[in-house]
């Protein structure tokens, strides 16, 4: 009987590993399988994302591109304007600022000297600047049509502020050409960002073919005319358009879309941070880990408890049988 005794309690033990074994081997790989689930959802709203930030980044590349275009629609326009030749400033005066009133533009127009001849930021009959008309830091990117030539980001000494010119040439038989131009403000970008109902929490920014900040809808006041981040230049530099991890220069780390023109050099920039995309499939996974946990170990219990149940029935015929034997 001391044998017998002995014996049945070493049976019980392996039967309750068998059964909970038996159990956690149909969990875990259901808790595999569910965390797999979660892992794809989440890289498909990653991708999703991303797709949505380069089609803005595009789609604010034509939204500019068509705004410069008017601007070359413009210059074309009051280029061929007779009193451009025969040198009425004061009549081309009126007919520019007609044709500006509603665009919130301004036309200036340059002699061979380099002196203005007309500038429709000032007031009508208003002196002139006697400066010539090339600024510090001033450069220029032809646009795709290679007549009218965008600037880069500058501070004008007439309006006081930054700005962007738009240039175009006016040939005139027997006489030297005048350069006339279109000037906006940087301020006149930033409309964009109402215009498409950019979301808040997201930082885009409009920059010059030279790294300048031309608009942006976060801190516009810090950060137009400040350079973009060498990160951002080099993407700029390998290719056109791209999605990459980057920090902005709020120091946010963000998932940041751009996309450059081919016509004239600008970049346009999406910057979501980083923690907005992982934010709800972070959560997800989390909860789904802590829910299978949760599965997991009240699975272990059941089983605990089922294999106890099973046993002892088994046990007490084995310890009969082992009984009629003896």
């Amino acid at each position: 009987m001391n044998e017998t005794a002995s014996s049945s309690p070493r049976r019980a033990p392996g039967l309750h590993v068998r059964l909970v074994a038996l159990v956690l081997a149909v969990l875990i790989p259901a808790l595999i399988a569910g965390g797999l689930l979660i892992w794809t959802v989440y890289n498909q709203q990653r991708n999703f994302v991303e797709r949505q930030m380069a089609e803005t980044a595009r789609a604010l590349s034509l939204v500019v591109d068509r705004e410069i275009g008017q601007r070359e629609v413009l210059l074309e326009v009051l280029a061929a304007s007779p009193y451009l030749k025969t040198e009425d400033w004061a009549a081309f005066d009126a007919q520019a600022r007609e044709a500006t009133a509603d665009s919130g533009a301004w036309i200036v127009v340059f002699g061979a000297d380099g002196l203005q001849k007309v500038n429709t930021r000032l007031p009508a009959g208003a002196p002139l600047p006697n400066g010539a008309r090339r600024a510090s830091g001033l450069s220029w990117t032809k646009t795709e049509s290679g007549r009218m030539q965008v600037s880069n980001l500058f501070h004008a000494s007439v309006a006081k502020e930054a700005i962007i010119s738009f240039n175009i040439p006016v040939e005139r038989p027997g006489a030297p050409p005048l350069i006339l131009a279109a000037g906006a403000t940087a301020e006149s970008f930033g409309q964009v960002w109402i215009d498409q109902n950019f979301p808040q929490t997201w930082t885009g920014s409009i920059i010059d073919a030279t790294g300048l900040i031309v608009a942006r809808n976060r801190n516009p006041g810090e950060m137009v005319g400040k350079s973009a981040s060498p990160t951002m230049r080099g993407h700029f530099a390998r290719a056109r358009s791209g999605v990459a991890s980057t920090r902005t220069l709020d120091g946010v780390p963000s998932l940041t879309a751009w996309s450059t023109s081919p016509g004239y050099g600008w970049s346009f920039v999406v910057a979501v941070p980083l923690s907005e995309i992982a934010g709800q499939a972070r959560q997800s996974l989390l909860w789904g880990m802590g829910l299978g946990l949760c599965v997991l170990g009240f699975g272990a219990v059941l089983a605990i408890y089922a294999a106890r149940s099973l046993a002892r029935p088994v046990e007490r015929l084995a310890d009969a049988a082992l009984a009629w034997t003896e």
